[in-house]
């Protein structure tokens, strides 16, 4: 096991319960009440990924299976795009376009892994089911050479998939504060700008708050990367759908979600008053 990879915590994974009560334990010892509420979510993992015996990295949420083909007849070979989450946008065109398998690198070399889900279906919908039938792979922009000259391509990926068990932690610091400090603790990878460094900013929020005597509350879900175990289109943020079922108590909540394009831009949402 690579250290990215026991660095992912993905929903409903061992990784994530140790997360979790790491968390739990930290903030307690700093004076938070904490709860921790247990949620039904999917868990998809990899457990091996190859093209020709290169290792790849699998996009999830693929099922297992094995396909040959010539690349840019049978396979597309793809860059991401600027905006990588457009990654669902050409699997889509692949899948329709009768492509087995889709293979995925970025233009910039210093990425050589990455996640991102894929559906079949180039919309975000609670009606919808995702539908990823044909394999899709990220590998390192240095395999291009080597994947071109082969031409032939063997793509193998093996993953798992099962109904789990995921958290959402909930810690609040003096008399029912109004304000909360929201983040998500799963992660896939190492998942550095989305959202580890969110889960820290929350923690050094934590430290300044006790030391302030400020009352706040930390909310810190699971699932928001996929997970819902209904398997929808809109697939992303069900930890925090799940908690705003039964929140009544807040007045504001800051998002700390990190993944960013240069410059950054900040936006509110909230209601217009009027007197």
């Amino acid at each position: 096991m690579s250290w990215v990879e026991f660095m992912e915590v993905v929903a409903g994974s061992k990784a994530e319960l140790t997360l979790i009560n790491s968390l739990r334990d930290l903030l307690a010892l700093k004076g938070f009440d904490v709860r921790v509420t247990p949620i039904e979510v999917v868990e998809w993992s990899e457990v091996a990924c190859s093209i020709n015996g290169l290792p790849c990295t699998a996009q999830p949420p693929i099922d297992s299976g094995c396909t040959t083909g010539t690349l840019g007849r049978d396979v597309l070979l793809s860059p991401t795009t600027e905006d990588p989450d457009n990654v669902w946008v050409i699997y889509s065109r692949a899948a329709r376009g009768g492509y087995s398998a889709v293979v995925l690198y970025d233009s910039y070399p210093q990425v050589r892994r990455r996640r991102i889900v894929v559906n079949e279906f180039p919309s975000y919908s609670l009606s919808s089911k995702i539908r990823a039938k044909i394999p899709a792979v990220h590998v390192p922009a240095s395999y291009l050479n080597s994947l071109r000259n082969l031409g032939r391509l063997d793509i193998c990926v093996e993953t798992a998939k099962r109904l789990s068990t995921g958290y959402i932690l909930d810690a609040t610091l003096g008399e029912e504060p109004r304000v909360a400090v929201v983040v998500h603790h799963d992660r896939w990878l190492a998942g550095f700008r989305d959202d580890t460094i969110g889960v820290l900013t929350a923690l050094k929020v934590a430290e300044y708050a006790r030391g302030a005597g400020v009352p706040i509350r930390l909310v810190s879900f699971t699932a928001e990367e996929y997970g819902d175990p209904s398997e929808s289109s809109l697939y992303w943020a069900y930890g925090s759908r799940r908690y705003s079922e039964r929140v009544e108590d807040l007045d504001l909540a800051l998002v700390i979600d990190t993944a960013f394009t240069e410059p950054v831009e900040v936006d509110a949402v909230g209601l217009t008053l009027s007197e």
